[in-house]
């Protein structure tokens, strides 16, 4: 049994623990405000509002989620003509392999939409494009517009919140068509372009460099109408939406990682864990076996000279 020590400081750790646990679960999680891109993340930079409204944005198109390599994706399988393979994230870099591909993909008639700040130099330089990003300290308010005129663009908000202006600064003129630009406050001419078409083959890119438009956060704060009219320009009977090049994208290696990647998890653990401490601390302390007193053994000599004396 614990002494009563031993009992007041057990309960005086299991009543700080479990304060700390509750006050852990009550209180108001920050606002994430990292970018993830994906259709299951609700956070201001997620895709989850993206992929609800995808239906009515391609309401004549099958929408199909894709969450293998895209290298994998298109060498393996079978895919329709005449469809279109969406990429947002904040940043993308397509590889050799990927690259060849996406390339022969288009080139038999099919369409790519990328929207990211960055492609990659293997993609850039096979399509003669190149792009530069104000990474600037001081939020920028960017007011994207397009050229054509039949789009409504009038009441469409400034962009400002955890955005960076990127836009084209090389292009191949003669395959190159200019779909939008930002508007300069300071100067009538126009700004610099942030949405081009490049043809190639049967098929086209279109590179947009606001991948903040298709967020939950912009979405939802009036900036539908422009997403709507970035994405008409693509006309397709199939939409391939890659889920794999995410920011936000999951990868779970072990039980253990996925555990210590869900917060009530996580505080179950370490629950188990200092419960478990407590016990070989007190309880196995107080029940093991009592160690036997082993007595030395008697110097027979001695005895025997004391009575012989």
């Amino acid at each position: 049994m614990l002494d009563k020590r031993s009992k007041r400081v057990l309960w005086i750790f299991g009543i700080a623990l479990l304060i700390i646990v509750i006050t852990e679960l009550v209180r108001p999680k920050p606002i994430d405000w990292r970018p993830s891109y994906t259709s299951v993340d609700k956070i201001p930079f997620g895709g989850f509002v993206f992929f609800e409204e995808a239906a009515s944005l391609f309401k004549n198109a099958e929408i199909e989620k894709i969450t293998k390599d895209p290298y994998e994706f298109l060498k393996d399988s079978t895919y329709t003509q005449n469809s279109a393979y969406i990429f947002v994230n904040d940043d993308l870099f397509f590889d050799e392999r990927q690259t060849d591909e996406i390339l022969k993909y288009v080139e038999e008639g099919n369409t790519v939409f990328i929207s990211s700040r960055s492609i990659g130099y293997i993609i850039g330089d096979s399509l003669k494009v190149e792009s530069s990003t104000n990474y600037n300290i001081l939020e920028e308010e960017l007011h994207p517009k397009f050229f054509s005129p039949a789009l409504k663009q009038d009441s469409i908000p400034a962009f400002k919140k955890g955005v960076f202006k990127t836009y084209f600064v090389e292009i191949d003129t003669l395959k190159t068509t200019a779909l939008g630009y930002y508007k300069n406050e300071d100067a009538d001419n126009l700004g610099n372009l942030n949405y081009v078409k490049v043809n190639f083959g049967k098929g086209q890119f279109l590179l947009h460099n606001l991948p903040e438009a298709f967020s939950n956060y912009y979405l939802l704060k009036g900036n539908a109408q422009y997403a709507a009219n970035v994405l008409s320009y693509i006309d397709a009977n199939k939409i391939y939406w890659d889920e794999y090049l995410k920011s936000g994208r999951k990868v779970v290696e072990s039980p253990m990682r996925f555990v210590l990647g869900q917060a009530p998890l996580t505080w179950a653990y370490y629950v188990l864990i200092g419960g478990l401490l407590i016990f070989v601390l007190f309880k196995g302390k107080r029940e093991q076996r009592i160690v036997e007193v082993i007595k030395p053994l008697e110097n027979t000599s001695v005895e025997f000279t004391k009575t012989i004396g």
